[in-house]
């Protein structure tokens, strides 16, 4: 690990630090199972009532085209042509149905970004409005893509090609993803705490190609997760790469990241956990490989009394073994 000019920092933690690489990785296939080339049927927003004047909200021209046009009709993609939109409201049938739903912000705020595969050409989306105050929430889809077909923003759930822009709190969480892929997404957070940039969980995933400019965390592993490659992240100004936080239930393993580079973080990997869990759970077989920093305050972080949790009598916490770092 290649870390000039950082200090190596470490909380009240036990970990078996071991010379070989960790086993870990995703296996097999990642992604959507559909070609967008059998995807023939285009479902355009603009005939279900969409209008991109920024002023109409165009969650129902959506959820209209998904129901009305893509659940009905076998090899369709929803499209959302090139223009500025606003988002006012949540994208419920899409939602209810198996993919995923735009979550609006406080404030009119640029999103550039593209819609959905089941996809969309790009378009600036605008929203207003609060809901749980994440920008975009994936839950439990299946051969879902979100793409912009001009390579300026990305989902392959799959995700990729994406740019989002000062969301008011996490970017982008992928919730019991299977088989996901995301890559090339570019964050620009607002100077704020808690804007994370991805927030996942999941089984036999591979996010790389990734940049996060914030002042919270970068890529943050989440539970329960397993089977997953992370690589090709740059981290500028963040609280760095992360796993946890973690308590009760935790169940992390066969995680590989590497060729990460940080700039100016808090720190450039953190791990942090509560103790006192009644079944803690575990993180094991995770490999760190290949990290570069530059110009940050710490390079590791290890915490298991994450916001000062030790109570002077506590029980056993999370248990972390065969974590490698090369």
């Amino acid at each position: 690990m290649h870390t000039p000019h950082n200090v190596f920092l470490l909380g009240s933690v036990s970990l078996a630090l071991l010379a070989t690489l960790a086993s870990g990785q995703y296996v097999g296939s990642v992604g959507p199972t559909t070609a967008l080339s059998a995807k023939t049927t285009v479902c355009n927003v603009l005939d279900y009532g969409g209008k991109a004047d920024n002023s109409t909200d165009i969650a129902a021209a959506i959820n209209s085209a998904f129901t009305n046009c893509v659940k009905k009709t076998a090899g369709s993609r929803l499209f959302v042509p090139s223009g500025n939109y606003l988002l006012a409201t949540s994208l419920s049938d899409l939602l209810r149905s198996n993919s995923w739903m735009p979550m609006p912000m406080p404030l009119p705020m640029p999103m550039p970004a593209s819609g959905l595969r089941s996809s969309c050409s790009p378009f600036a989306g605008y929203t207003a409005g609060t809901l749980a105050g994440n920008m975009i929430v994936i839950k439990n889809a299946k051969d879902f893509e979100m793409y912009s077909s001009n390579k300026k923003g990305a989902f392959q759930g799959h995700a990729h090609d994406l740019l989002f822009a000062d969301g008011p709190s996490f970017h982008v969480v992928l919730n019991s993803a299977t088989n996901a892929e995301i890559y090339r997404i570019t964050i620009r957070a607002a100077s704020l705490g808690a804007t994370d940039g991805i927030d996942v969980d999941g089984s036999n995933l591979h996010i790389h190609d990734i940049e996060v400019t914030n002042r919270d965390e970068c890529v943050s592993i989440k539970s329960p997760m397993s089977n997953a490659t992370i690589e090709r992240i740059r981290c500028n100004q963040a609280g760095g790469m992360s796993i946890g936080s973690l308590s009760n239930n935790a169940a992390i393993q066969n995680i590989l990241v590497q060729d990460v580079e940080a700039y100016q973080c808090t720190n450039i990997l953190m791990m942090k956990s509560y103790p006192n869990g009644a079944t803690p759970g575990f993180v094991k077989n995770v490999a760190f490989r290949n990290f570069t920093g530059i110009d940050n305050t710490y390079t590791l972080y290890l915490n298991e009394y994450w916001e000062n949790s030790a109570t002077g009598n506590d029980t056993s916490g999370v248990q972390f073994s065969n974590i490698t770092f090369e």
